[in-house]
């Protein structure tokens, strides 16, 4: 029976990391189409097209320069840009969003069944509001694997993805959000894995859930991810 729970945790846990990875982007491009850009899916990312950098190409073409282009074209494009940078800021903030929503959803479902989690056995429908909460675990990965990378070449920065994007665009220190919200993420994990999962799941939840993370990040960005949504 543990070894059958053991497979099962694990493969969840693969499972989740390619949903979690897909539902991620899908925040981005919601909102992204929202506001009338093409968008595109990939396996890790998503990609809108800037609309100031097919003016910027129209005005090299016909004038070779952008400087060299009438006031009210190079007013036009600053107005593109200015467009752009606000419409970034949102959908940037779609992905993190739409994860950390997904994360305070397991934690309503917790808290409401937070009277029959002592009464009754731990069954599907507990299982399915810890995995949903531990979208939160998101944020502690990322952070842990930008240190991680940065440690072993100093070159790479210790910040990064849409949490630093999404900072550099309100003018804060560029870990402000990625750390802010890593901190919160590893207290909404360590409370759901030790407040709320059996004591005689926990450590066979945690290890599978390690272990088939780690497999379901491997499998989808390097092996199946790349060859699905190239």
């Amino acid at each position: 029976m543990d070894s059958k729970q053991n497979l099962i945790f694990a493969l969840s846990f693969i499972v989740l990391t390619v949903v979690g990875t897909l539902t991620h982007e899908v925040g981005h491009i919601i909102p992204a189409k929202i506001l009338g850009y093409k968008t595109t899916l990939h396996y890790g990312s998503m990609n809108w097209e800037h609309n100031y950098t097919e003016y910027t190409s129209q005005l090299r073409k016909k004038y070779g320069e952008v400087a060299n282009a009438p006031e009210s074209e190079i007013a036009k494009l600053q107005e593109l840009i200015t467009i752009h940078r606000k419409d970034a800021l949102i959908i940037l903030l779609g992905g993190p969003v739409q994860t950390l929503c997904t994360g305070f959803l397991g934690l309503f479902l917790l808290y409401r069944q937070r009277s029959s989690l002592k009464k009754t056995p731990f069954g599907l429908s507990n299982w399915i509001a810890v995995f949903l909460a531990l979208f939160w675990s998101r944020q502690v990965f990322n952070l842990i694997v930008r240190f991680t990378k940065h440690i072993l070449n100093s070159k790479n920065s210790m910040f990064g993805g849409d949490e630093a994007n999404i900072s550099k665009l309100l003018n804060l220190p560029t870990g402000t959000i990625g750390i802010g919200t890593g901190i919160v993420g590893a207290l909404i994990c360590a409370i759901v894995v030790f407040k709320v999962v059996p004591v005689e799941y926990r450590l066979r939840f945690v290890l599978s859930g390690i272990i088939g993370s780690v497999i379901g990040y491997l499998m989808w960005f390097e092996l199946i991810g790349p060859i699905l949504l190239p």
